[in-house]
């Protein structure tokens, strides 16, 4: 098909007059489109350096705009911003990163910090429990009355020295 187009645009050519350009010809087919606007593109990014160049200047200058060079410069222009971009882009993306690291590893010692706390004051609870308990026992027995004797050895003989009342 691309083959037919080409061999007919040939022969158009053949028959038009020299002076006519071949591009108008072949405008009908997309890829001798694309060439024709990228040797244009190249052709203006070739003068403009040659213009740079013969300033006399030894140094290129590298435009910091696009209105001040050709597309082709500009297009380095472009892509040198979006590479700049995608890196704060990552630079963005990994300090997010890394604040949802810190978030996280504060939320966790925050968490054990707070089940520490937890735990101390159920011990102490514990150990307020049983203290009351005890005190509770040794109460129970200082009140329980007992009835004793006290039998005093010493002389040989068993003598009541002490009988606790009834």
């Amino acid at each position: 098909m691309v083959l037919a187009k080409g061999q007919s645009a040939l022969r158009k050519v053949e028959n038009e007059k020299e002076g006519s350009a071949p591009f108008k010809i072949l405008s009908h087919i997309p890829e001798c489109v694309a060439v024709q606007k990228r040797l244009e593109e190249l052709k203006e990014q070739q003068k403009y350096l040659q213009s740079i160049l013969s300033r006399g200047d030894n140094k290129i200058k590298i435009p910091k705009t696009p209105n001040e060079g050709g597309t082709g410069v500009s297009t380095v222009l472009l892509v040198k911003q979006d590479n700049s971009l995608r890196r704060a882009d990552m630079k963005k993306r990994n300090i997010w990163k890394e604040n949802a690291e810190k978030a996280k590893r504060g939320q966790e010692i925050k968490t054990k910090q707070v089940d520490e706390i937890r735990r101390s004051e159920e011990q102490k609870r514990e150990e307020i429990l049983r203290e009351k308990k005890e005190r509770e026992l040794e109460e129970e027995e200082t009140d329980t009355v007992w009835d004793r004797t006290i039998v005093d050895k010493s002389y040989g003989e068993i003598e009541i020295v002490y009988e606790t009342p009834k």
